[in-house]
Formats: structure tokens, C-alpha cells, sequence
């Protein structure tokens, strides 16, 4: 009797949480009506809530775990020598046994270095970062807090879109390839000393292209300048006398022979020359 007792009345309990999931009653309601303490029938539905978020998290526990075996399975075959699933396990299963925090994991996982040089890698590391979230969900699930265990199998999910993509992309050819990677780099390195170039420039040059934005504008012709080849016979002398100290104690100046390329360059590249040249040069006036 005392066991269709209890089984009665966690039957009747679960048909309460649920008039009161679904709306047709309240906490209060059910208190008032079966003369049970609203308390406890807080607690029944703190419970229920927690069996659900639990039952959610182990369901998507499992899918997610799945999705990965199969990413991992693809990306073996796709590409021989990636690592396998196990081998990808083996690697993050050794960082949590060492305390590892999983943001520093998945921080470090996340290397855009490494698979924009070897687009085929970014696979494995997309799949490794959604294994690093899968362990917190499921070290979550029993705690005290298992929705978190939800949040952190939808990161896994994200992860695995990611991966799918990234595979995607490189079985079809779309995916940058490890010589456009290179090509990247040699033009980055390019601008890289370009700028640093023009920033040395700037700051050894500067104080002769403010001087000669401010002689484009105190020696402008009536109705302005005509073109930059006026511009430069008419400035060259002074541009040629001009000299600038520099820290070795030694002096900065321009020769007439590289006056002609480097008046025009710094009217066309120098912000302050520019401004000064566009505001004083002559403007065509149309019928």
C-alpha cells in the first residue's frame, strides 16, 4: 500500500507542476486547494525545473557529442594527416586534468595564425574548441546550476557550424589556400615597411613639407597656381636654401635635381602639402 501511496502521490504531484506549467493554476491555488504549504510546493517546482534542465542538458550532451564524432570523422578522411578525434580528446582531456581554465583552452585553440597558414587546420581546432565546451556542459550538469550546462553546449553547437563551414570551404576550393596565405603576408609586409618608411619620412621630413605648404600659400599667383610644374619653378630656390638642423647636429636640405619628383610627391601624398596646394591652385571656370 505505502509504495501505490507514494506512486499515487508523485503522480498527483507531477499533474500540479503541470497545471501550473501549462497556466491552468498557480502556486497559491494548489496550496489553498490540496492544503499543502506553499513552500513546498515552491520546492516541487524548483525541483521539476531542475529535472528538466537536466534531462535538456543530457539530450543535448549527447547530439552534440555525436555532431562532433562526425566532424571528426570527416576531417580524418578529408584530410589524412590531421589528427583524429581520439588524439584531439587526448590533448584537451591533459589541459583540464591540469587545471586549465576552458576560456584559456578555447583562447588558445582559437588561433587565427595557425589556420589562415594551414587552412585545413582550422577544422580540427573548431572541433577541439566544441569538445573543450562539451566537457563544461557535462561537468555541469549535476551541479548546482545546470542550465549553465545548456549555454555551454550551444557554444559547442556554434563550434561545430564553424568547423562544418571551414570544411566545407576547403573541400569545395573556396577556402584561401596556404600560397594566397603567403601572398597575404608579402603584401602585409610590404605595407608594413611602406608605412614605416613614410613615417620616418614624415617625422625627418616634416618640418620641410610644413614649410613649403605654408610658401604654396604665401606665394600663390594671382587667381592661383596653374599646375605643379609652376609650383615647383616658382618655390624651388627657396625650397633649395631651406635647411633643417638635425639631431646629430648635422643639416637636412633638397637639391635641385630631386626638387622635381619630390615637390609634386608631397603635394599628392603629404595630407598638409595637399590641403594647401588643392586650396590655392587655379580653378577652371566652365561656360
Amino acid at each position: 500500500m505505502d509504495n501505490d501511496s507514494d506512486h499515487w502521490a508523485s503522480e498527483r504531484e507531477g499533474e500540479l507542476i503541470l497545471d501550473i506549467i501549462q497556466g491552468r493554476s498557480t502556486i497559491s491555488e494548489v496550496s489553498r486547494s490540496n492544503n499543502i504549504p506553499p513552500s513546498a510546493v515552491k520546492k516541487w517546482m524548483e525541483d521539476a525545473r531542475r529535472d528538466i534542465e537536466i534531462a535538456l542538458a543530457n539530450q543535448a550532451a549527447q547530439e552534440v557529442y555525436e555532431r562532433i564524432a562526425t566532424l571528426g570523422r570527416q576531417v580524418v578522411e578529408a584530410f589524412e594527416e590531421e589528427p583524429t578525434l581520439e588524439e584531439i580528446k587526448k590533448q584537451v582531456d591533459s589541459w583540464i586534468a591540469k587545471g586549465d581554465p576552458i576560456m584559456t583552452i578555447t583562447s588558445s585553440l582559437a588561433n587565427p595564425a595557425v589556420y589562415e597558414q594551414h587552412p585545413s587546420r582550422g577544422c580540427v581546432e573548431y572541433i577541439a574548441i566544441a569538445y573543450t565546451f562539451f566537457l563544461e556542459g557535462q561537468q555541469s550538469i549535476k551541479g548546482p546550476n545546470p542550465s549553465f550546462a545548456l549555454g555551454s553546449f550551444d557554444h559547442a553547437f556554434k563550434m561545430c557550424d564553424t568547423a562544418e563551414r571551414r570544411l566545407q570551404s576547403v573541400l569545395d576550393g573556396t577556402c584561401a589556400t596556404d600560397e594566397d596565405y603567403e601572398n597575404e603576408l608579402t603584401d602585409k609586409a610590404r605595407e608594413k615597411a611602406r608605412m614605416a618608411g613614410q613615417a620616418r619620412s614624415d617625422k625627418r621630413y616634416g618640418p620641410m613639407k610644413t614649410e613649403f605648404a605654408r610658401l604654396l600659400k604665401e606665394k600663390k599667383p594671382d587667381g592661383g597656381w596653374k599646375n605643379k610644374t609652376q609650383v615647383v619653378r616658382v618655390l624651388e630656390a627657396a625650397m633649395t636654401e631651406l635647411k633643417v638642423p638635425l639631431e646629430d647636429g648635422k643639416t637636412l636640405s633638397l637639391t635641385p635635381d630631386n626638387l622635381e619628383n619630390t615637390l609634386p610627391r608631397w603635394m599628392r601624398e603629404h595630407p598638409e602639402v595637399r590641403e594647401a596646394y588643392e586650396s590655392t591652385r587655379r580653378r577652371s571656370i566652365k561656360n
